[in-house]
C-alpha cells in the first residue's frame, strides 16, 4: 500500500525556495488536505486519512510556526468520505471541526459539528440541521456568529441536491437559512472552497449548476455564484460557462469586492477525457473586466435548459433581473411564448411546439440582456 508524506514548501513573492520539509503520515495514505492558520502562528492540516483496511477518517495534524510537529489526531468514529472544514473558535480556545460522516450506501450522509478544545479533544458534538451533508465551508460572520455551507441531499430524490447556507450561532442554532438549487437540477457545492467575503455584506457562494458528479461527462453545466449580505439575503446570482461541462473546484473574494473562481472545463465535442483548468475573474457585479452581459456570452443573468428539450423549458434568473420578459420565437418570426420572470425559477410548458429551433431573448428595463436558440426535438 502506498504511504503518504505533508510536504510543506515556503516561497517568496517570486516563488524562489525557503523552506521545504516532508512529514511522514506513518502507514496512513491521505486523500484530501486543507490548511488552516490559526491566528496564534500554528498551521494546522485536516483532511482524510486512510488506514490498511481502507477505512477513511477525519484528522488533523498540527504544526508550529517553525513546521514542528505538536499534534497529530485521528478521528476514527467519524467515517468521511468528503473534506471536512475547520473553524478557529473567535475565543481561541479550540476550533469546530465540521465533519461530513459517511453512514453507508442507504444511510446516506450525516454532518457533525465537534467543539474541540487547544488539544483538539472532543468537549462535545451536535448533528448539522437540515439533511445538510459532504463539502462544508464555515466562517466567520462576528463574534456570535458564523456561516456554513454544504450539499444539502435528499436521498429518496437523487436529483435533488443543492447548496444549503446557514447562519448559526456558537449554540449551533439556526439563525438564517438559505436554498441554492431547484429540486429537479443537481446544484453542486464548489468542490473545495465554495464560501469566503472580505466585505460581510458582499458574501459569496459559488457552486457548479447542473453538476455531472464526474467531470468527464457530455453534459452542459455552469459555474453559479450567488452573492448575499450577512443574512443570507441574495442581492445577486449569475451563471458562467453554458457551453460545456464546467466544474468549479474553488473561489476567493478579492480585496477589490469581486470574487475569482476556479475549476475545469471539459468539452466532450473537442476534447478525448482531458480537461482544461479554467479561471474567471469578476467583479463586485459578477462581471469580467469592462464586458457586460450584453456582449460576453460565458456571463449570465439567465439561463435556459435542458436544451435540447421537449415538453417543456425551464428559465433560471437571478433576483436582479426580477420582472423581466422572456420571449420566444419561430424562426419565421411568429412569437409562440411571452413569459414574466417573476420568480427564480418558471418552467415553461412546450408541448404545443412543433419540432425544431426557436429564438429566445430577455428583456429587462427595455435592454436585451440575454439571448440564445432553443431546439425542440
Amino acid at each position: 500500500m502506498s504511504t503518504y508524506n505533508i510536504w510543506f514548501y515556503e516561497t517568496d513573492s517570486l516563488f524562489n525556495e525557503i523552506t521545504s520539509k516532508e512529514i511522514s503520515l506513518d502507514t496512513y495514505n491521505m486523500s484530501s488536505l486543507n490548511v488552516l492558520f490559526d491566528g496564534s502562528g500554528n498551521i494546522l492540516c485536516h483532511g482524510i486519512l486512510y488506514d490498511s483496511a481502507q477505512m477513511p477518517y477525519a484528522f488533523i495534524y498540527k504544526f508550529s510556526p517553525n513546521l514542528d510537529s505538536l499534534q497529530f489526531k485521528i478521528f476514527t468514529d467519524y467515517t468521511v468520505m468528503f473534506q471536512p472544514s475547520l473553524l478557529r473558535k473567535i475565543n481561541k480556545n479550540g476550533y469546530y471541526f465540521i465533519v461530513p460522516e459517511y453512514e453507508g450506501v442507504w444511510s446516506g450522509y450525516n454532518e457533525s459539528i465537534l467543539s474541540l478544545d487547544n488539544s483538539l479533544s472532543i468537549i462535545n458534538s451536535t448533528g448539522v440541521p437540515d439533511q445538510i451533508a459532504n463539502y462544508p465551508n464555515s466562517k466567520w460572520i462576528n463574534k456570535n456568529t458564523f456561516i456554513l455551507t454544504s450539499r444539502k441531499d435528499v436521498m429518496s430524490e437523487p436529483n435533488n441536491r443543492g447548496i444549503e447556507v446557514l447562519s448559526l450561532d456558537t449554540n449551533f442554532s439556526l439563525n438564517h437559512e438559505l436554498y441554492i438549487g431547484d429540486h429537479d437540477t443537481i446544484e453542486w457545492p464548489g468542490l473545495l472552497r465554495n464560501l469566503d467575503y472580505i466585505d460581510t455584506n458582499s458574501v459569496y457562494v459559488g457552486g457548479t449548476h447542473n453538476f455531472c458528479q464526474y467531470e468527464i461527462c457530455p453534459v452542459i453545466c455552469w459555474f453559479s455564484l450567488t452573492n448575499m449580505d450577512s443574512s443570507l439575503n441574495v442581492k445577486w446570482q449569475k451563471f458562467y460557462g453554458g457551453t460545456a461541462n464546467y466544474t468549479l473546484w474553488g473561489l476567493r473574494a478579492t480585496k477589490d469586492g469581486g470574487c475569482l473562481m476556479y475549476g475545469t472545463i471539459y468539452d466532450s465535442a473537442t476534447q478525448d477525457n482531458q480537461r482544461d483548468i479554467y479561471v474567471i475573474k469578476v467583479d463586485q457585479n459578477g462581471l469580467v473586466g469592462v464586458n457586460d452581459n450584453k456582449t460576453d456570452p460565458f456571463i449570465h443573468d439567465a439561463i435556459v435548459f435542458p436544451n435540447p428539450g421537449s415538453d417543456y423549458l425551464n428559465i433560471e434568473s437571478g433576483p436582479q433581473i426580477s420582472g423581466a420578459q422572456f420571449i420566444m420565437t419561430s424562426l419565421d418570426g411568429k412569437q409562440v411564448i411571452d413569459k414574466t420572470l417573476d420568480e427564480r425559477k418558471i418552467t415553461v410548458p412546450t408541448q404545443f411546439l412543433q419540432s425544431g429551433t426557436y429564438v429566445w431573448k430577455i428583456v429587462f428595463n427595455n435592454s436585451i440582456i440575454e439571448t440564445g436558440k432553443w431546439i425542440k426535438e
